[in-house]
């Protein structure tokens, strides 16, 4: 797992704002660069930009598009759900990736616990998406393809579940169909 580290940002909204960097690896943000900016007291943003190779999007475009970022709490149908989720595991993030109009389309929750993190990631069959972890265990059900990935230093944490293949069989898919989709995906 890379050590991230913070860099001060102007604020975005009157909010404390910061870029994110590795001291480890200074080319870290090499085709992409991340603001995180407070949006509550106990709640953050974070913003995204991944850059082709050879453009350059100016950090002020970065800091506009955030300060004009409508921010709001609803549920989100995702065509699967999580039971007997482990306690003490947390959710900390929730991403859909989808990198171009027509190609395949995932989506990954991450949850951590003692300093540790593992993820679900969720995708039609077929899609060939690119998993970005390091440890992986995939099984089919219906028309998904369903992960679950971890760093190699967080494959304790996957242990002490039973595994990645374990975790897997935490996951629950609904179908394509997003009639079908459910907003309760933590049971």
């Amino acid at each position: 797992q890379q050590k991230q580290a913070k860099e001060p940002a102007p604020n975005v909204n009157g909010r404390t704002a910061y870029w994110v960097t590795s001291p480890a690896n200074p080319t870290y943000d090499s085709g992409q660069r991340i603001l995180r900016w407070q949006i509550s007291p106990t709640r953050w943003a974070q913003l995204l930009s991944n850059r082709p190779q050879g453009t350059d999007l100016p950090d002020d475009v970065l800091l506009q598009v955030a300060a004009q970022a409508q921010v709001e709490v609803r549920p989100v149908a995702l065509p699967f759900w999580v039971s007997g989720l482990p306690e003490g595991l947390r959710p900390t993030e929730a991403e859909m990736i989808q990198p171009a109009v027509g190609t395949p389309w995932a989506i990954s929750l991450g949850f951590t616990a003692d300093d540790m993190g593992v993820g679900f990631t969720v995708a039609p069959k077929g899609g060939a998406f690119q998993y970005g972890k390091s440890e992986k265990s995939c099984r089919d059900e219906g028309d998904f393809q369903i992960c679950a990935t971890a760093e190699s230093d967080s494959l304790p944490l996957a242990e002490r579940f039973g595994g990645l293949e374990a975790l897997t069989r935490m996951v629950h898919t609904t179908g394509l169909d997003q009639r079908q989709w459910t907003t309760e995906v933590i049971r």
